[in-house]
């Protein structure tokens, strides 16, 4: 990746993706709020993968999906994951 950094900012309206335990295709997905933030609720414990895409100057398609991956060990367990962070 390359080029020059303009500005960082939480972006509105960008898709991200969950994937619920060793699924090969994400289970849910929705678009990030005017403040850059997203929730994923009533999730049940297990091991949960959680990705946006970034664009990417080398590779064949375009993009390169950004992935965190988390655990939730109890009900009602709040996370709050580390920043996805995306290049447009």
């Amino acid at each position: 990746m390359s080029g020059i950094l303009k500005g960082q900012y939480y972006a509105p309206d960008e898709d991200v993706f969950i994937v619920y335990g060793d699924n090969s295709v994400y289970n849910d997905d929705m678009k990030t709020h005017y403040d850059g933030t997203y929730r994923f609720e009533y999730l049940h414990k297990g091991h949960y993968t959680v990705y946006a895409y970034s664009e990417c100057d080398t590779c064949a398609s375009g993009l390169l999906p950004v992935f965190i991956e988390t655990d939730i060990t109890e009900s009602n367990q709040v996370v709050e994951l580390p920043d996805l962070i995306i290049r447009k």
